[in-house]
C-alpha cells in the first residue's frame, strides 16, 4: 500500500546502505506490484503511451514544454559517443575531423532538444537533426546555434525524404519508442549506407536504487497504464532486428547519472515524463506532487543512477 508507505529521506538513506550490501534482501522492504517484462518483441506499435497520448499528439505534445526538457532531462555519457566513433573509424571510407572535408554524415532522428546532435557534431560528423515536433526542433536550433555543421529538418523518422544511402550513421536517442517500427526500420535502412551504423539508445533509471524504486512506485500508483518494467529499454534487440533490415552487433549499458538538487527538482523532472505530465488530471497531478513531497522530504544532492541502454546495428546486405 503506497499511501501507508511514505518514506522519509532518512529512511531511504538507511535502506540504501542495505540495498548496496544485498539488493535481493532490499526487495522485501518495499512492497510493489510485480510485473512481467513486456518486451512485445514482435509488435510494431509502441505500447509506452497507451492510455495517455494519442498517435496524432505525438508530434506536438512535447514541444509545449521543450524548455523543461532542455533544463531537466539527462545528457548521454561521453563514453557512448567514443564508442560510436570507434565503430565508425573502423570503416576507412569515413572521415571524422574538425575540418569536415568530405566528412561522415550523421542523421539524428527525434533529436529533441539536440543533446545527442551536439555531441555528434563535436565528434566530427556533419549532422542532420530531424524532429517532427516544431517546438522541440526550435529548442534544438537555439541550443545548437553555434554549431556550424548541424542542419535542422522538421521530418518524422518514418518519412525523412532524404536520398538513398545518404548517411553513414543514423542515431535515435530516447525516441524510438514513438516510431512505427516497421516503417521506421525500412526508412533508416533506405537512407543508411551499406557500411554505416544504426545506433539506438535510451536513458533508463536504475531500478536497483531504493529512491528510484520509491519514485517508480508513486508513478505506478497514479498512472495505472504505467509500469516500471515495461518502461525499461533493455528488451529491444529483437524488435530492432525485425523485418530483416539490421543485425544487432552489440548491446551495451553505459553508466550514467543525473544530479538532482532537491525534492522540487525531482518533481519538476517527473513533470517532463509523458506518463505523468500527459496522463494525470490537474487534481491527480496535485496529489502526486503532495505524495512526492512526503516521500522525498529532506532530499538533497542526489545523483540519480541511470543506465544508457545502447544498441549498435549494421545493415543486412
Amino acid at each position: 500500500n503506497v499511501s501507508s508507505s511514505r518514506f522519509t529521506f532518512a529512511m531511504l538513506n538507511r535502506f540504501s546502505c542495505l540495498a548496496r550490501s544485498n539488493c535481493a534482501c532490499y526487495a522485501t522492504l518495499i512492497t510493489r506490484p510485480l510485473h512481467s517484462r513486456c518486451s512485445n518483441s514482435t509488435a510494431d506499435k509502441s505500447p509506452f503511451a497507451q492510455g495517455w497520448i494519442t498517435d496524432d499528439a505525438r508530434t506536438t505534445v512535447f514541444g509545449n514544454y521543450a524548455d523543461e526538457y532542455a533544463r531537466l532531462r539527462p545528457d548521454y555519457p561521453d563514453a557512448l559517443f567514443s564508442h560510436i566513433v570507434s565503430h565508425c573509424l573502423a570503416n576507412p571510407e569515413l572521415n571524422l575531423n574538425p575540418l569536415r572535408d568530405a566528412p561522415a554524415q550523421a542523421l539524428d532522428l527525434g533529436t529533441g532538444t539536440g543533446r545527442a546532435a551536439l555531441k555528434l557534431h563535436d565528434a566530427g560528423f556533419i549532422v542532420t537533426a530531424a524532429e517532427p515536433d516544431v517546438g522541440m526542433l526550435q529548442q534544438a536550433r537555439n541550443n545548437l546555434a553555434d554549431c556550424r555543421f548541424v542542419n535542422f529538418m522538421n521530418v518524422p523518422a518514418e518519412n525523412t525524404g532524404f536520398a538513398k544511402d545518404r548517411f553513414q550513421l543514423v542515431t535515435c536517442f530516447q525516441a524510438w519508442h514513438w516510431v512505427d517500427n516497421t516503417v521506421g526500420l525500412a526508412e533508416v535502412r533506405r537512407v543508411l549506407s551499406d557500411k554505416g551504423w544504426f545506433v539506438v539508445a535510451w536513458n533508463d533509471r536504475d531500478l536497483t536504487d531504493p529512491k528510484v524504486m520509491a519514485l517508480e512506485t508513486l508513478m505506478e500508483k497514479y498512472n495505472p497504464h504505467y509500469t516500471r518494467d515495461a518502461r525499461q529499454c533493455d528488451v529491444w534487440g529483437d524488435r530492432l532486428q525485425a523485418h530483416g533490415h539490421f543485425e544487432l552487433v552489440e548491446f551495451r549499458n553505459f553508466d550514467n547519472q543525473l544530479a538532482i538538487n532537491d525534492v522540487q527538482h525531482l518533481i519538476d523532472l517527473a513533470h517532463t515524463f509523458s506518463y505523468v505530465k500527459n496522463a494525470l488530471t490537474p487534481v491527480q497531478l496535485k496529489a502526486f506532487d503532495d505524495d512526492m513531497y512526503h516521500t522525498f522530504e529532506g532530499l538533497k544532492q542526489w545523483e540519480m543512477p541511470l543506465l544508457t541502454r545502447t544498441y549498435f546495428l549494421k545493415p543486412r546486405l
